[in-house]
């Protein structure tokens, strides 16, 4: 059973359980975990590089749509990864780095945190490959970079907040849902995303984009709303992937018909 995106069974790393584990190196690494999302967690330091390559937007974390999580979006459809490749490779130059940190994983309750692995990670076993803990028992450098990878990630989250707050503060976020609608007259929107309204920005006052300045924030704000531009990208790739399936629909219906006759 998943509880966590990409995890299916997530257990607290242990240097006695998991004293023999290895991982095993592959030089095309599979990353079909992540097939089945059309959208994953970024970094406010992530936002100006995913904004080359991606749409980036705002997610509504709760019904009351007051709480938000900045994003990196994959996919027009649920359960759809649009930047994944037949082989289970990675279709575009940076790769987000909520994916890049699977199998390992900080989870929190409360105020405690404790750095997790999914065990069911294909590379991990205990005959070959890399191990996570040396005879003594303490980290090796593949586990110390991962685990120094994860506290990176955490910190990054704890900064975004901040930025998101103050886009909160200030008014900034509109529904910005995209949608796009086929030859065949068929409608796709991905719902349920705000993205910064360029009118509102537009309208602040001189001393709150000063404020923004010296936070750092203005610039990032114009890479996300650059990043809007990469909606075409998406929207060409799903095109495709619709093309892909009716013409899969099409063979496999001309051999059925093969068949019967």
């Amino acid at each position: 059973m998943k509880t966590l995106m990409f995890y299916n069974n997530v257990q607290p790393l242990n240097k006695e359980l998991h004293k023999n584990l290895k991982v095993r190196q592959t030089d095309t690494p599979n990353l079909g975990f992540a097939k089945d999302t059309n959208g994953v967690v970024i970094a406010l330091t992530a936002l100006a590089l995913c904004s080359k390559h991606y749409v980036t937007a705002f997610a509504a974390t709760n019904e009351q749509a007051d709480a938000y999580a900045l994003m990196c979006v994959l996919g027009m459809r649920d359960n759809e990864n649009l930047y994944l490749t037949e082989d289970n490779q990675w279709d575009a130059n940076y790769i987000p780095a909520f994916v890049r940190r699977y199998p390992f994983v900080i989870a929190q309750n409360q105020d405690q945190y404790t750095v997790c692995i999914d065990d069911t990670f294909e590379q991990f076993n205990e005959e070959e490959g890399q191990p996570l803990f040396n005879e003594a028992g303490e980290p090796t450098e593949l586990l110390q970079q991962n685990l120094n990878f994860l506290q990176s990630f955490q910190n990054d989250n704890q900064a975004t907040q901040g930025f998101i707050d103050t886009l909160k503060e200030l008014n900034l976020l509109e529904p910005g849902n995209p949608r796009m609608e086929l030859n065949s007259g068929e409608k796709i929107q991905l719902n349920g995303l705000y993205v910064i309204s360029e009118t509102k920005l537009n309208a602040l006052k001189p001393a709150q984009i000063k404020k923004l300045m010296e936070q750092g924030y203005l610039g990032l704000i114009y890479a996300h709303l650059l990043s809007l531009n990469n909606l075409n990208d998406l929207m060409n790739r799903m095109a495709k992937t619709i093309q892909a399936e009716k013409t899969t629909t099409a063979n496999t219906t001309t051999d059925t018909q093969d068949e019967v006759a």
